[in-house]
């Protein structure tokens, strides 16, 4: 009869065992779940991001032969592609006629002159133009309107790679918070937009709003944190 008891007793405790072993199996399982599925929301997330990302490349790399021109009037019957090859001879960029594929003023809604887009048959004479460009403010020889034609003003020209929308929107939320955490450098172009502090200083590629709100710890640029809002 003990032994039988015993038995019992033995058994009773086996399950009992077995139980709590089973039980701390399934939670373990259960975490093991929670885990997978938080690692597959941040998969899902960052491939998002990268596919967001890629769009944006792709589309500004659909804008690789073009730029910009700043600061010239505009003028009744203007004809933009005199002034390109004004502003060619102006820059000593060797390049005929048959180089501008299409060249157009873009409207402004806020009454000012616009920017003429110049669209290149190659990425070179885009880059040697930016360039030129570069070395002459660099040799403080800025390149004013009336450089152009007599009567343009006093007004500078600035020539730079042509953005995308979405581009054009990040280098003002990265300008606006350069200015308040005391970024002397801000600047875009086909690789995207960047910062840096000081001469010499460490530059920094900002691709999207997130990396924005990283530096501004303080919280005081209101408009990237309400820029996904």
């Amino acid at each position: 009869m003990k032994s039988i008891k015993k038995s019992i007793t033995f058994c009773s405790d086996s399950i009992d065992d077995f139980g709590t072993k089973l039980d701390s199996a399934i939670n373990k399982f259960s975490e093991m779940e929670n885990k997978v599925q938080m690692y597959e929301l941040k998969c899902n997330k960052f491939e998002k991001e990268l596919n967001a990302l890629k769009t944006i490349i792709t589309e500004q790399l659909t804008l690789a032969n073009n730029i910009e021109i700043t600061g010239i009037p505009k003028t009744p019957n203007e004809n933009t592609t005199e002034i390109i090859s004004t502003v060619a001879r102006e820059l000593n960029c060797q390049f005929n006629s048959n180089a501008v594929i299409d060249s157009f003023r873009v409207k402004s809604g806020q009454n000012h002159d616009g920017k003429i887009v110049v669209k290149f048959n190659s990425k070179l004479i885009n880059d040697s133009t930016i360039t030129n460009m570069k070395s002459r403010y660099k040799d403080k020889n800025t390149l004013m309107a009336k450089d152009i034609h007599i009567n343009f003003g006093n007004s500078k020209v600035f020539i730079n790679d042509q953005l995308t929308q979405n581009n054009k929107k990040l280098l003002l939320l990265v300008k606006e918070v350069a200015k308040y955490y005391n970024y002397k450098y801000t600047w875009a172009n086909l690789s995207g937009v960047f910062v840096r502090k000081q001469n010499g200083g460490q530059i920094f590629k900002i691709q999207n709003v997130e990396a924005l709100q990283k530096i501004d710890v303080e919280k005081k640029v209101v408009t990237i944190w309400e820029f996904n809002s």
